[in-house]
């Protein structure tokens, strides 16, 4: 099985990499979250398309819970002298409940906020902006609702994050004064957890796609992918 996700995760990865790298929104791993009791903790990382996502969780109640992240990364096109970098922080809070009592059946709303910076710069270190490049910060407001099953083998889960993003400052020209935009978009993921109680392995992986048809040059990464390991305490 972790060679086929392994397999699965390269082949996306490879699209992604062929592919455009001007967003200035980069979508974080979708945060998702399974609670036993109150006091429960989790500590997760994981590696994705060009970047590192840290997650962290505690159960303020057997149904509620508050979760912290940080999220950064970058692209390096040495043959083009230009380097995106962009970092993020967020908070969100969640409430789960179960269809029955042996609680295999989870579903889960959760609500969550963010900011984000992300620039280009060149190989000097200096600030940069240019034709297809998209550099500024925004603010993230998330809606997420998460359907999560436990097997004998496994766990997985299906999530959709509709996310609103206020783009408050943004270039894409120097001679020209920043920019704001509002966009929303919907970003639908499959993962797996697997693994010992305490140690978890996390795959996820799922799109990322604009609910408006517009010519602004404000876009998203097309594609969200993670994998790593969770801890849980």
């Amino acid at each position: 099985m972790l060679f086929r996700i392994s397999t699965i995760y390269i082949a996306i990865s490879f699209v992604f990499l062929i592919s455009s790298c001007s967003s200035l929104y980069i979508p974080n791993k979708l945060q998702v979250v399974q609670i036993e009791e109150k006091g429960d903790a989790s500590l997760d990382a994981s590696i994705g398309f060009n970047s590192i996502d840290l997650q962290s969780t505690v159960a303020l109640s057997d149904q509620f819970y508050l979760g912290l992240s940080a999220f950064g990364g970058g692209t390096l096109r040495t043959t083009e002298n230009w380097a995106q970098r962009f970092y993020q922080f967020g908070i969100q809070s969640g409430y789960q409940w179960q269809r029955d009592s042996s609680a295999n059946h989870t579903f889960g709303i959760d609500l969550g906020w963010g900011h984000t910076t992300s620039s280009y710069y060149n190989n000097l270190g200096q600030f940069l902006v240019f034709s297809g490049g998209t550099s500024g910060e925004y603010r993230k407001y998330a809606l997420q609702y998460t359907y999560y099953l436990k097997t004998k083998v496994t766990d997985l889960y299906v999530s959709i994050r509709t996310t609103c993003i206020d783009a408050y400052s943004f270039r894409t020209n120097l001679s020209q004064p920043p920019q704001s935009h509002k966009k929303l978009f919907l970003e639908p993921v499959f993962g797996l957890i697997f693994g010992p109680d305490k140690l978890k392995f996390t795959y996820q992986v799922g799109y990322c796609i604009s609910a408006h048809n517009d010519q602004s040059p404000f876009g998203g990464r097309p594609f969200i992918g993670s994998i790593g390991l969770q801890f849980r305490f």
